[in-house]
């Protein structure tokens, strides 16, 4: 199996991760993840991948099938702009919010999905930061 670098998230409040890729190679996405009972992941309909999509389920690591996440991919660093990050983890966090349950409250506060979504954005402004030692 070919790699690419995978950051991976844990929140430490709820069980799904967040995993976050910055390489533009479907095939290898596809290399490494799989959704949750092990079907192979469906790219096909992301076709327009110019800056950065999120898979619409929850996937699993080949390499570690026992975590289940979310997965965040950007065709590269450089597309890891502010306004792109947080569209990206918008999305990300809608389906973890209905993923586990935590319902969306009409004229309340949403502070659950608020914090959810902050952690999301500062997991993408750490992969982009993030300074690989091996260069």
């Amino acid at each position: 199996m070919k790699k690419i670098k995978i950051h991976q998230f844990e929140n430490g409040i709820y069980q799904p991760c967040v995993f976050i890729v910055t390489d533009n190679r479907l095939d290898l996405i596809k290399e490494n993840f799989t959704e949750t009972d092990g079907n192979e992941l469906d790219l096909y309909d992301i076709d327009c991948f110019t800056q950065a999509f999120v898979y619409q389920g929850p996937v699993i690591h080949k390499d570690n099938p026992d975590v289940g996440g979310f997965l965040i991919a950007f065709k590269n660093k450089e597309k890891m702009r502010v306004e792109i990050m947080a569209h990206e983890a918008y999305h990300a966090m809608l389906l973890y919010a209905e993923h586990i349950g935590l319902n969306y409250e009409e004229r309340g506060c949403n502070e659950a999905r608020a914090y959810l979504l902050e952690w999301m954005v500062k997991c993408c402004n750490e992969v982009k930061n993030f300074k690989d030692k091996k260069k």
